[in-house]
């Protein structure tokens, strides 16, 4: 008895003492919450500079629309990042499923409901395109998606002969009727973007083919080596990425009823500053929906408070094209911190 007790306390003494995971210790941390008390610092510094322009409901509001497309099309960036790719030209895929959806309304007679339907089909494909290009020519993402932009924006032009399409009459009637309506003073579109997120919230982190995505992008041959269909989830990333970014093409259609070729370039670098900036946030490093959507906000925030400040409107390209600086050399300090602990 008297040797058992002994060796039980020799154990407990010789043992080492146990320490949690680095991991853990990052995610108790404030590090990934900073983003969110930046936003909140951000809220409080305008409402104090000015109180009766920014501080009120009615701009909380205007700020929930005019991101609400924004938003979508970023969750359309996410796909292919997850995964490890670019997707630069879900920006004229964008613009590409309003200029289909309001060409076949417009010249072809569709209903409003298959114009829809065909658009968000033709985004889908544009993006499997792409994936399909970069998977099996083992190209750079970044480059083949550059020139689809490119052939995009030439198609667009083909398209609209340089002119804007308008979709009048009731059918225009029911479009800016979707935009506008509301439930509790907040408008649809801003809803859409809450469902989308939510659900690819869901899929990325709560399900197996969440883990799938994250596995290629973290190393496409490790995922290969452990049995993962590799080809066929990046080829899913872009084509997902395509029928998110039809999603918001046909929401700005609802909104603007009009199409023109380069709508969608202005939307290009906040999308990626915001798909990027949000890798600094929550899951520290790696591409995330609840990271983007809070980065999205910081980001309007910004914008919009330094324009009620008295800024030039020319501050939104700056102060988007500097965040997305930022958000690359910090989501590449942080991997680099992880690669050296």
């Amino acid at each position: 008895m008297t040797t058992t007790t002994a060796t039980q306390k020799t154990g407990s003494v010789d043992k080492p003492p146990v320490t949690e995971p680095r991991v853990w210790n990052r995610q108790r941390s404030i590090a990934p919450y900073a983003m969110v008390l930046l936003l909140l610092l951000e809220i409080v510094i305008f409402s104090l500079l000015s109180p009766e322009e920014f501080a009120t409901l009615a701009n909380f509001r205007t700020t929930l629309v005019t991101q609400a497309v924004l938003g979508i099309l970023t969750l359309g960036m996410l796909m292919p990042l997850v995964a490890g790719q670019f997707d630069v030209s879900l920006a004229m895929v964008f613009t590409t499923a309003m200029l289909t959806a309001a060409s076949l309304e417009v010249n072809f007679g569709f209903p409003l409901w298959l114009s829809a339907i065909v658009a968000l089909g033709v985004a889908t494909v544009l993006g499997a395109v792409s994936g399909i290009v970069v998977v099996f020519t083992r190209a750079d993402s970044l480059v083949v998606t550059l020139g689809m932009l490119t052939i995009l924006r030439g198609l667009s032009e083909a398209i609209t002969g340089g002119d804007t399409i308008t979709i009048a009459g009731p059918s225009g009637e029911t479009l800016r009727g979707i935009s506008s309506s509301s439930v509790l003073g907040i408008p649809l579109p801003v809803y859409f973007l809450v469902v989308l997120a939510f659900v690819l919230w869901f899929v990325t982190e709560q399900t197996p083919i969440g883990r799938y995505f994250y596995a290629v992008g973290g190393s496409t041959e490790g995922a290969r080596l452990a049995g993962l269909r590799t080809k066929g989830l990046q080829i899913g990333a872009f084509a997902s990425g395509g029928l998110l970014a039809g999603v918001a093409g046909l929401v700005q259609l609802s909104k603007s009823v009009t199409a023109t070729a380069n709508f969608g370039a202005g939307f290009l670098f906040p999308s990626l500053a915001a798909a990027f900036l949000g890798a600094a946030a929550f899951k520290l490093g790696a591409f995330n929906v609840r990271g983007a959507m809070t980065a999205i906000l910081l980001l309007a925030v910004g914008v919009t408070g330094i324009r009620m400040s008295g800024a030039p409107l020319w501050i939104d390209e700056v102060f988007n094209g500097a965040a997305l600086v930022a958000a690359v050399a910090i989501v590449r300090f942080i991997r680099n911190k992880e690669v050296s602990a």
